[in-house]
């Protein structure tokens, strides 16, 4: 907030939230000398699932995070992101790349061991053995290995039928944004960020489902995405409901729909970074 008033020369103002169990809302006023602008927001939750992956073992996390980077290789997947976006491939392939990495050294800590003295072969495999799980736990964590392998599992999970959970929020926020339809709302904007865009997708095609007029009277609808990974999941072969909320969501040409992605391209003579 602080940040947006410097940049903007603005007066803003934030009230405390009010949490619930599947959202998150609170209002902001922002102002400048001949405009004023007030928001209701509504953040949709779903930390309480990304912290139910998180408390499973870690061997598990492993497994299942390269289970779906092996399904999105098979689905055609990697071969898209090639095409599309080559960068991408590299987001892709770093959780394997760093575990590899990390077997890397844990063998190099057992090569080590058996030169280093008299020890036996055995007590050199068990320090490379034990090596491994101390990377992974330790600077893997820090180099947000367990979070990039929730990611892959949660979307391979997803395509695979959805999340019980999480369609009975979608669909509860569906008939909110259904409802506020006959508010004095001026506009009702939807952002999703990463995966978030995915859900919110779903999310917007529910409610056309349901209503195909939405965003024809009252306020206007928009959907802003965010470092989006709809062509993450959307190259898989099986991402065919995904499909076809984007095809649903495309043809509703009353819904405004905005795309935000960011590169960074290093300048030399400054050492910075442009955006």
């Amino acid at each position: 907030m602080q940040r947006f008033e410097a940049t903007w020369s603005a007066c803003a103002h934030a009230s405390d939230p009010v949490v619930a169990d599947s959202n998150a809302r609170w209002t902001t006023t922002s102002s400048g000398p001949n405009w004023q602008v007030a928001t209701d927001f509504h953040l949709f939750r779903w930390d309480d699932i990304i912290s139910d992956a998180a408390a499973q073992p870690l061997w598990r996390r492993m497994l299942l995070g390269l289970s779906a980077i092996d399904e999105f290789i098979m689905a055609g997947a990697l071969w898209r992101y090639l095409r599309f976006g080559w960068r991408y491939v590299l987001f892709f392939f770093y959780p394997a790349l760093l575990l590899a990495a990390f077997a890397g050294a844990a063998a190099s800590v057992g090569t080590l061991i058996a030169f280093a003295g008299p020890f036996s072969s055995w007590t050199a495999v068990a320090g490379a053995v034990s090596a491994f799980p101390v990377l992974v736990i330790w600077p893997g964590k820090k180099l947000h290995l367990h979070t990039a392998l929730d990611d892959w599992a949660f979307s391979q999970a997803y395509l695979r039928g959805g999340h019980p959970v999480l369609d009975e929020r979608l669909d509860r926020v569906a008939a909110q944004l259904i409802s506020a339809e006959g508010t004095s709302y001026d506009e009702i904007l939807v952002i999703g960020h990463s995966l978030g865009a995915v859900l919110a997708v779903h999310m917007l095609e529910r409610a056309l489902r349901v209503n195909p007029e939405l965003g024809k009277e009252g306020p206007r609808i928009a959907f802003v995405a965010v470092g989006s990974s709809i062509l993450k999941v959307g190259f898989h072969d099986g991402a065919t409901a995904l499909r076809n909320a984007i095809l649903r969501l495309g043809s509703a040409t009353h819904v405004f729909w905005g795309e935000y992605q960011v590169e960074c391209t290093p300048v030399c003579r400054t050492g910075g970074w442009v955006v």
